[in-house]
């Protein structure tokens, strides 16, 4: 009788441990966040913050890429995950709606299939408690908050918001007053003829602009593991390239006219 109570006692605490391994996922972290399909930084390799952290996307149009060659297909829905700094207005409905997805057999190979559009405040992964489903609105992360755990999902705990702050308050000083990141999160259903495994592309769009300093960061899951966008990897909305080239070119321009009233006033 013993020996029959501890090893009844032994499979209970086996089966607690096993049942805290599945809630408790293993997180391998290789949902990259690019600027689009078919661009050069779609799969990463062009940090824009302290040389080696965040990839910049512009306008609308972002992708996530499966980094791991050998990953099996998510479950559907995947998750996008947006944040929005609180000094900017937030995402209207109109916006939040107008998102398409496309899946792509990689980050070079086309043509894309049509995943339809967002799902706005998907109800998966215990997520259900929104401030405004009609946007996707879930609620504001402020400080000592990170991402994946104040939405309840386990993963990667580098995305949170001193790390966002800090890199926004850098490249956009007239975000130093941000507060706080309005997070938003949407769904992508993919299919079983479009899974989204190894080294395959979600390419996503809305058909404007999100506001300057927008993180996005993805989530998903297999029945065994989290997948989850490290801060290395996230993506931040930054101004199109012909913004920066017209700024540079004003900065030029300024720096070439003083230096003529310098040499005038000799």
């Amino acid at each position: 009788m013993i020996r029959l109570a501890a090893a009844i006692a032994v499979s209970g605490l086996l089966a607690m441990a096993a049942s805290g391994a599945s809630a408790q996922l293993l997180d391998p972290a290789t949902l990259h966040v690019g600027p689009g399909w078919d661009t050069k930084c779609a799969t990463g390799g062009c940090p824009l913050y302290q040389g080696t952290e965040l990839n910049g996307y512009h306008g609308g149009t972002l992708d996530i890429y499966q980094n791991s060659a050998g990953a099996a297909a998510l479950n559907t829905p995947d998750l996008l995950i947006l944040g929005v700094p609180n000094v900017d207005a937030q995402l209207t409905s109109t916006l939040a709606g107008s998102a398409l997805g496309e899946w792509y057999p990689s980050a070079t190979t086309g043509p894309g299939v049509s995943l339809g559009s967002l799902t706005v405040a998907p109800t998966v992964y215990g997520l259900s408690k929104y401030s405004n489903a009609a946007t996707g609105l879930y609620g504001v992360m402020s400080s000592g908050q990170e991402v994946y755990s104040f939405l309840g999902l386990s993963g990667d705990h580098s995305n949170s918001y001193t790390n966002w702050y800090g890199a926004d308050s850098t490249l956009f000083p007239s975000l130093s007053s941000t507060s706080g990141f309005d997070i938003y999160v949407f769904g992508l259903n993919t299919t079983k003829s479009t899974p989204f495994s190894g080294n395959k592309l979600l390419n996503v769009a809305f058909k404007g602009n999100l506001p300057q300093g927008t993180f996005a960061v993805a989530y998903g899951q297999t029945n065994k593991l989290a997948y989850t966008t490290p801060f290395t990897e996230a993506g931040v909305r930054v101004p199109e390239p012909a913004s920066l080239t017209l700024l540079g070119s004003a900065l030029a321009g300024l720096a070439l006219i003083r230096r003529r009233r310098r040499r005038g006033g000799d």
